[in-house]
């Protein structure tokens, strides 16, 4: 009965909708700014803390992708949570690093916007886009892996030219959705954060698979 393909669509869709639910509960704080309070005259500091949960949040919600996408069928609440708690830490250090770098180009860039200065403008706009890149092998790799910060960056960085055809794939993905996003705001909040996970997952599953064998380079 579990190997019909009208049973794994069901069980996925229901898995990918309560693992989002989970997500966004756990981003409450931000979900509230965002929603009731203008982002600019919040502040950056006040802002930069409801974004932290955001990082063990990511976390746990790949862990249970990933489980998904390998063994097609999980326990979602003690899956989500199970990986809240056991990636919380490294999940938080990497976020936290990202989250420091993409707070100084983003606001780089804002200033060089003011001053026309389109050149270095396109520059902060690579470097955000690679921070994107490297949050998706970053985070794939620490749901299933317990790593050093330094090495997973190593690692990351290394994975986005050596992957290129998956890296292309992830930064598509991440365009998609955020055009989803912008055209079915209301729809795609309840699905979105795990879909992108689950689809991020299955494309970085032979990869994951290739370092769970020891072959990282």
């Amino acid at each position: 009965m579990t190997e019909k393909p009208l049973f794994i669509i069901a069980n996925h869709i229901y898995v990918i909708f309560l693992t989002n639910i989970y997500f966004i509960a756990s981003n409450v704080l931000f979900l509230f700014l965002y929603t009731f309070v203008e982002i600019r005259s919040a502040g950056i500091l006040i802002l930069f803390i409801t974004l932290l949960p955001i990082g063990p949040s990511i976390g746990a919600l790949l862990y249970s992708m990933g489980k998904l996408v390998r063994e097609k069928e999980i326990s979602p609440t003690r899956d989500f949570f199970q990986g809240y708690k056991k990636n919380f830490k490294i999940s938080l250090l990497f976020w936290l690093a990202q989250l420091l770098m993409l707070t100084v180009l983003i606001t780089n860039l804002h200033q060089n916007e003011l001053e026309l200065h389109a050149i270095l403008a396109i520059f902060f706009f690579i470097l955000i886009f690679f921070l994107f890149l490297v949050s998706c092998y970053g985070f794939a790799i620490l749901s299933r892996f317990e790593m050093k910060l330094k090495d997973l960056y190593v690692l990351s960085i290394y994975y986005i030219f050596k992957y290129w055809k998956r890296t292309l794939l992830n930064l598509f993905g991440g365009i998609f959705a955020l055009l989803l996003y912008i055209q079915f705001p209301v729809i795609s909040i309840f699905f979105l954060a795990s879909g992108i996970g689950w689809m991020l997952m299955s494309n970085l599953k032979s990869v994951l698979a290739g370092l769970e064998e020891g072959q990282i380079w």
